[in-house]
């Protein structure tokens, strides 16, 4: 009997060792695969997370308030974006929604007596019917509690895991500050979110390579992977780089990693930045490496900087409200010579609604400088400047942070970064950016 249980015993712990040594495998295999060839472009629906309670006491907890402050906490949220926010306008001309018409709705609703105001109607209200129409156009958005961030860690952002003990299940979908609402869910293309992707789609002729990321660390964490890929290009005629569905991050280390290995000298696209001269925004530039270069803009001199005709009505209109100015030259600087890939023929860039902030700077430098040319859809905007970033102001009584970018940014063609950069060619009827891009080298129009 005693002979069979450690029989018995044996099997079981060989077992349990199997599926150690198994499971290890596994997980080490998953870590090392950070590169995968696989065909780029894999169709599948894309789903909102959802985040559940978390329960945990929170460490500060919002004073009680009347009306009136509630009310004073709006007043002054409309008076800061009014001096200081310059792209209501641009919202308008995208969305086709007066946020400063829907403003003075949402105060009518604030003084009706009939209804009574706490800290949860409160951020519903103006995170939904008001932050809610900004689509994120300017990083217009909610932002979090002031001193949640303080007690949690600077650059905190609420989500459900930490507002749930403020305010339960009672808080709406739209009401929480998550990144990935601002991808436009309908017709999206998924995308390895992990994986630095690479194909050759005709041998010695047409390669694509896709990162996963933008993130600070991108350069470091894939430059050995690129370079091996791109010393693979000697001959080849076309480099497609995918960046869709990319939402922002960094675009140093991504244009270090991606563009300077296929240049020789220096590329550049010059940027005109404006600004309304509001007490937020002065903090903003008064901190800035770039104050130095600002400039008074008198409208009247405005042919000075730009030659006629360059500006649209509506955005000569948008430059009658800036009271400051300063141009921003962006570069992107070739690798050592040794670092250079062999690769000599054309790059395209493949574009989408979803670039925004930092990808939108990038699509609009690799577009203006000559270095690349762009198929797909019109970029999202959200550029900001990478040394006067976006501001964030902390509301008086409530506590509650907003945030949105200082800076009305034209590209070197008269846009508004925040309108996204037009490629040079757009989806074919029936075709996603890569299928155009593909059948414009076929049939050799470019």
């Amino acid at each position: 009997m005693e002979k069979h249980k450690t029989i018995s015993k044996i099997v079981i712990l060989s077992a349990l060792f199997s599926a150690v040594i198994i499971f290890l495998s596994t997980s080490l295999t998953m870590q090392d695969s950070d590169y995968v060839e696989q065909t780029p472009i894999v169709m599948q629906p894309l789903e909102p997370m959802h985040y559940p309670p978390n329960n945990a006491r929170p460490q500060w907890r919002p004073p009680e308030l009347t009306r009136e402050q509630f009310l004073e906490d709006f007043d002054y949220l409309m008076a800061t974006l009014e001096g200081n926010f310059p792209s209501f306008s641009i919202i308008y001309r995208r969305t086709g929604v007066d946020m400063l018409g829907v403003a003075e709705e949402l105060r009518e609703g604030i003084l009706d007596e009939d209804v009574e105001w706490d800290y949860l109607p409160f951020w519903n209200l103006l995170r939904n019917d008001f932050f809610g129409h900004a689509n994120s156009i300017g990083h217009l958005r909610w932002y979090c509690f002031g001193e949640w961030q303080i007690t949690y860690g600077r650059g905190g952002v609420l989500n459900r895991n930490n507002v749930y003990p403020f305010f339960g299940s009672q808080l709406t979908n739209m009401g929480l500050p998550l990144e990935n609402t601002m991808l436009r869910w309908d017709n999206i293309e998924a995308f390895s979110q992990h994986h630095l992707v690479t194909h050759i789609f005709e041998e010695g002729n047409i390669a694509y390579i896709r990162v996963p990321n933008m993130e600070q660390d991108v350069h470091i964490r894939h430059h050995q992977r690129v370079n091996e890929f791109y010393g693979q290009l000697e001959g080849f005629g076309h480099l497609i780089i995918d960046m869709r569905g990319l939402t922002g991050g960094w675009s140093g280390p991504f244009n270090r990693l991606l563009a300077s290995p296929l240049i020789y000298e220096h590329m550049e696209a010059t940027l005109y930045l404006f600004f309304m001269g509001g007490e937020q925004n002065q903090r903003a530039v008064h901190r800035s490496r770039q104050r130095s270069r600002i400039q008074p803009f008198d409208f009247e001199n405005l042919n000075i900087i730009f030659t006629e005709d360059f500006l649209t009505e509506e955005v000569t209109n948008d430059l009658r409200h800036m009271d400051y100015f300063f141009p921003v030259t962006h570069a992107i600087h070739p690798t050592s010579s040794e670092s250079r890939s062999p690769f000599d023929g054309k790059v395209w860039l493949l574009t989408d609604m979803n670039n925004f902030s930092a990808a939108q700077v990038i699509t609009d430098l690799w577009k203006h400088s000559g270095f690349a040319t762009l198929v797909g859809d019109t970029t999202g905007g959200m550029a900001v400047d990478g040394d006067i970033g976006s501001v964030m102001f902390t509301l008086p009584n409530t506590r509650f942070m907003v945030r949105y970018d200082p800076m009305y940014i034209i590209s070197a063609d008269g846009r508004p970064m925040e309108e996204g950069t037009v490629p040079h060619h757009f989806n074919r009827e029936g075709m996603n950016a890569l299928q155009t891009v593909l059948a414009l080298i076929a049939e050799g129009n470019y």
